[in-house]
């Protein structure tokens, strides 16, 4: 995962480059990726086996449009067969990137004027796009109803329901702008004033709106989402974010060094600065992370399979001892994941009732009437303090390093 992280990173600077037109310094490269991968907490978001097809999508999308840039140059058949093979790997894996390649293709065509040419000239390539385009509509409204973002759940509690509603879409972003840590906010700070003072200046505005079309692009599947907002989608286009403000930078300054190079230093420093001002840094070193959260699963895994045997002999089980804030790191999840890791991978079959002392921002309490849940990941989640109300119900208990062990009878 991180391979095709840096792959796809990779591929914006090249995109970048063909955009601008003007050379993605080595430095300007290792300072973007520095602001970018610092973020607290990214290793978890990508750390995240729930997002493989996640990741297959951002890679073949990258190398989609490194494709697409090289094919601008020389304009070959055989590259722009490559592009459409690599694009149809990536929106079939995941639809994220179903509007980037497109914008960059349609800016290719018409950036010299000659649009018309450009469309007559290149029909078979734009022939193949559209038919690939069809047949993703037909693979996604009939040959997978039901597990297709084409069919839209209108149950506004729904994890899954969709909305065009205009505030409900501006609030989503505003969470992926500035709800998702100190870090993040100053990187969405940056890249919003070096737009806006790019567009104000008019240095080479049409690019600048270009590619902040193509960060909406890949927002756009996730900001009509209001229920199902994780920090872990929005590192495809806080990538773009990263390296596109110190571009964008270099481009207010062509001729001043020394002020690039100071404002480049002050957003690459400004969000660690500010961690640690608010002593921050601990809580999120990413060695820590490592050693907790990665040790924490790995224990909490093999809890699991020592006790399969006996866990599969009930219906329903019991698990204790997951925190306030840990959901999001455990086996039960509350969505599709919990489905494919527990029963499939780890061939477990019980229903499972979380019993947690809060109903905090990662929890959501089952009304206490309500029945097992009839969703793939069946899990229900309650208040600890009802726990006695479950006395015939076996346990599994962990402790705080994630090892655990399994009560068949109340203790």
């Amino acid at each position: 995962q991180h391979a095709a992280l840096l792959v796809y990173f990779l591929s914006i600077s090249k995109v970048i480059e063909s955009i601008f037109k003007i050379r993605v310094h080595t430095l300007t490269f290792l300072a973007a990726w520095i602001l970018f991968i610092t973020s607290p907490g990214l290793i978890g978001d990508v750390y995240k086996l729930e997002t493989i097809v996640g990741t297959v999508s951002m890679f073949f999308g990258g190398l989609a449009l490194i494709v697409l840039s090289r094919w601008e140059c020389n304009r070959t058949q055989f590259g722009a067969t490559i592009f459409v093979l690599l694009y149809a790997f990536s929106i079939f894996a995941k639809e994220d990137f179903i509007l980037p390649p497109l914008f960059l293709l349609g800016w290719y065509l018409v950036r010299d004027g000659e649009w018309r040419r450009q469309i007559a000239d290149h029909k078979w390539l734009l022939s193949s796009v559209v038919l690939l385009l069809v047949f993703f509509v037909i693979f996604n409204k009939f040959i997978i109803p039901g597990r297709s973002f084409m069919e839209p759940v209108d149950e506004a509690k729904s994890p899954y329901f969709m909305t065009l509603n205009p505030i409900s879409m501006a609030k989503v972003a505003y969470y992926y702008f500035a709800e998702e840590g100190r870090h993040i906010r100053v990187l969405s700070l940056f890249y919003a004033i070096t737009t806006l003072v790019a567009l104000a200046l008019r240095k080479k505005w049409k690019e600048t709106l270009l590619i902040a079309l193509m960060v909406s692009g890949l927002m756009a599947p996730y900001l009509i989402m209001p229920n199902h907002k994780f920090s872990y989608y929005a590192v495809k286009w806080w990538a773009w974010q990263a390296i596109a403000s110190l571009i964008l930078i270099q481009m207010i300054f062509p001729k001043r060094e020394a002020i690039v190079t100071a404002l480049i230093g002050v957003i690459v420093l400004a969000p660690a600065l500010i961690n640690l001002s608010w002593h921050r840094g601990t809580a999120w070193n990413q060695g820590a992370y490592f050693r907790d959260q990665f040790a924490k699963s790995k224990n909490v895994q093999r809890t699991l399979v020592n006790n399969r045997s006996r866990l599969n002999q009930y219906k329903r089980v019991a698990v204790v001892g997951i925190g306030t804030g840990q959901i999001e790191h455990a086996a039960w999840q509350g969505n599709g994941e919990t489905s494919f890791y527990l029963r499939e991978d780890l061939e477990l079959t019980p229903h499972w009732v979380l019993f947690v002392k809060s109903d905090g921002p990662g929890y959501i309490i089952d009304p206490e009437n309500s029945e097992i849940s009839k969703s793939g990941a069946n899990v229900m989640v309650k208040n600890i303090d009802t726990l006695n109300q479950y006395k015939d119900m076996p346990r599994l208990i962990f402790n705080p390093d994630g090892t655990g062990t399994f009560a068949s009878v109340t203790p």
